[in-house]
């Protein structure tokens, strides 16, 4: 015989609805428990992540090497010290009275193109960097970004060639420019 169940103060036989019921809830939380509050963590730490941060700054740059290549053909990287580096845009100096075989040379990300000038033994010469944009989104609060692709250059001056090894512009990776001296 099934035992009379006392609901506010009444007494109630149980059906077979409520028997199955109680049953399946009772074997669900037995069972997946350990399921539900995973889930029930996981939705509520994701519901928490934080918001991308607008405040870095991405300015992607070219990096320049300078070259030498002996007579069997071999090239070898060259420090050079050079007595200054500016950009035809910016009002200070990117470096002075520096000796380096790498330079980091930023983009304007307002312009197609920007023109850096070697100050070398009292004689200035120059190296424009031609380059596409491309705008995508981050994200609403961020708003666009750029891409900087199909680096290209034109030179005057005391250099023999300037190549162009990369023509995608990134925050770190491989030299994108050659110069042979």
């Amino acid at each position: 015989m099934i035992a009379p169940i006392q609901i506010w103060n009444r007494v109630t036989y149980p059906t077979i609805n409520s028997i199955f019921a109680v049953g399946l809830v009772d074997m669900i939380l037995k069972k997946f428990s350990w399921h539900l509050w995973l889930l029930i963590f996981v939705l509520g730490w994701s519901a928490c992540a934080p918001d991308p941060s607008c405040s870095d700054i991405y300015l992607p740059y070219v990096t320049a090497s300078f070259y030498t290549v002996n007579d069997a053909g071999v090239e070898t990287v060259e420090s050079v010290q050079l007595d200054s580096l500016w950009a035809d845009d910016a009002d200070t100096l990117l470096y002075a009275d520096t000796t380096l075989s790498i330079y980091g040379l930023y983009v304007n990300p307002e312009a197609a193109s920007t023109t850096y000038h070697f100050c070398l033994n009292d004689t200035c010469n120059s190296v424009t960097f031609a380059y596409d944009r491309k705008e995508y989104l981050i994200s609403p609060d961020c708003g666009p970004r750029f891409r900087f692709q199909n680096l290209t250059t034109e030179f005057e001056g005391f250099y023999d060639s300037v190549i162009v090894n990369k023509p995608e512009l990134t925050l770190l990776g491989e030299v994108n420019v050659k110069i042979y001296r």
